[in-house]
């Protein structure tokens, strides 16, 4: 499914290599909805609240880790492993704790504003899908999530 959205531009720049270019994602008031963007940054997939996935890897954090994290905790650590339950996007992985990515040097390290006035763009996003995930059992997905966090260092 892919779903028409006006994002916000912004005005940004790469710290370390002082690249200018424009950024895109949703306004801090958008609710309901996210963007999740590709391990290299470049391509996003947004996800709605009526995504089942998230609550039931949120369960699943909660049954690994007990009572050991925050919400805060948990939150970072679930986007670094959210991205194990998507389908890919343009034969990319997904990571919900990637962030605005410089396109040319791939940095993480950006400074971004609003345009005066602000600027928007028109989008066709797709939709976060979880085909193989939903294909899985269990035990499979839990096995999936597990390794996940060990290669994180994460548990």
């Amino acid at each position: 499914m892919i779903l028409k959205r006006n994002l916000t531009i912004y005005e940004a720049y790469c710290r370390p290599h002082n690249h200018q270019f424009e950024a895109y994602d949703f306004s801090d008031f958008q609710y309901g909805e996210r963007l999740v963007r590709t391990k290299d940054g470049h391509d996003f997939a947004v996800f709605t609240l009526d995504d089942n996935v998230p609550d039931e890897l949120n369960d699943m954090l909660v049954r690994i880790y007990g009572n050991r994290f925050d919400e805060m905790e948990r939150a970072r650590v679930f986007d670094k492993i959210f991205g194990l339950s998507c389908d890919l996007l343009n034969e990319q992985e997904l990571d919900a704790s990637i962030g605005i990515t410089c396109p040319t040097c791939n940095s993480l390290d950006v400074s971004y504003r609003d345009y005066s006035p602000p600027r928007f763009k028109s989008f066709l996003i797709p939709v976060i899908s979880h085909e193989q995930w939903l294909s899985m059992t269990d035990q499979e997905k839990r096995t999936l999530i597990e390794e996940g966090l060990r290669k994180e260092d994460l548990l």
